[in-house]
């Protein structure tokens, strides 16, 4: 686990420094240390040594991300916190967890480490553990920015909101990322960049939002959950009135999944039935993710099936 946990500390550091070297190499002035806004084009910033300043800018960019949700669950105080995870301190272990358990109910210590109770429709359960998991959703890295001093409207979660164009309640504001709302990936904020870079640096016919744009993701379980578009039922709500169809099959029926020994799971796609355009596709299977980019690409293209 020593040697698991130094190699994500390596790549952890190889991308941040990769970052840090391009933006200093592009002539970016980077300010390390917590911001707060004043008003709508000013920033107080305060630096690891207590220092503070004031920046301000004609237009502004926050892309600040979440961070998980603090465990909020009646006995937690009582347990070690070496046991008490989270999505970033359990990539911090040096040793395996006994017995890892995800949160789902409520919480005592015991000899062993910790009693989980929880209530199912038969009635209460305990379970045992050493060491548990709070994966119950991220919160957004807006409580100390003080947005409301710049105007910026956020929801009930902290979540800045947005229109389809990035632009916040604030006219020189934008906002993209984790920090307006899921879904959270990374490649999200990357397309984020990619619109208003073009609505800002370039003169399309008509601007770039992000509207109807087709979202891909993999859970990278084994094997791979992959997903893109519409799944089943949000194609029947959004479009009520078009011939929704399905398509479905076994990654038994696949040769490369029979070959390499790994046939568990299956294929589906959502398809209009009157065009033959693809809505949206999902695959529980070896090598999940690249066979949804081919049909991404597909969806992109507008290909019919």
């Amino acid at each position: 686990m020593l040697k698991v946990r130094q190699r994500k500390r390596n790549i952890v550091a190889s991308f941040r420094g990769g970052s840090e070297t391009k933006l200093r190499d592009a002539g970016v002035d980077t300010l390390i240390g917590e911001a707060t806004f004043v008003d709508e084009k000013t920033l107080e910033y305060k630096d690891s040594g207590g220092n503070v300043r004031t920046i301000q800018g004609q237009k502004i960019f926050i892309n600040v991300g979440a961070r998980p949700a603090p465990p909020l669950l009646e006995g937690i105080d009582l347990l070690d916190r070496r046991a008490v995870l989270d999505s970033t301190s359990i990539q911090e272990l040096d040793e395996v967890p006994s017995h890892l358990v995800v949160v789902g109910g409520g919480i005592a210590p015991s000899p062993s480490g910790f009693t989980l109770y929880f209530h199912v429709n038969n009635g209460d359960r305990t379970v045992e553990g050493t060491h548990i998991l709070f994966a119950t959703g991220r919160i957004p890295n807006t409580d100390s920015l003080k947005p409301e001093a710049a105007g910026i409207d956020t929801d009930k979660k902290g979540y800045i909101v947005t229109n389809e164009y990035l632009e916040t309640s604030s006219p020189s504001i934008f906002a993209i990322g984790d920090v307006k709302g899921p879904p959270a990936f990374t490649h999200i904020s990357y397309d984020d960049f990619r619109i208003l870079r073009s609505n800002m640096l370039s003169l399309p016919p008509t601007r770039l939002s992000t509207k109807d744009r087709i979202v891909p993701y993999v859970v990278f379980t084994d094997p791979q959950l992959a997903h893109v578009g519409l799944h089943e039922k949000e194609a029947r709500v959004k479009f009520p009135n078009k011939r929704i169809q399905t398509a479905k099959m076994p990654m038994a029926y696949v040769a490369r999944a029979l070959e390499t020994d790994e046939s568990r799971g299956m294929m589906k796609a959502v398809v209009d039935g009157d065009t033959g355009l693809i809505l949206g596709f999902s695959c529980l299977g070896i090598e999940g993710g690249e066979i949804m980019s081919i049909v991404e690409v597909a969806m992109i293209g507008n290909q019919r099936v």
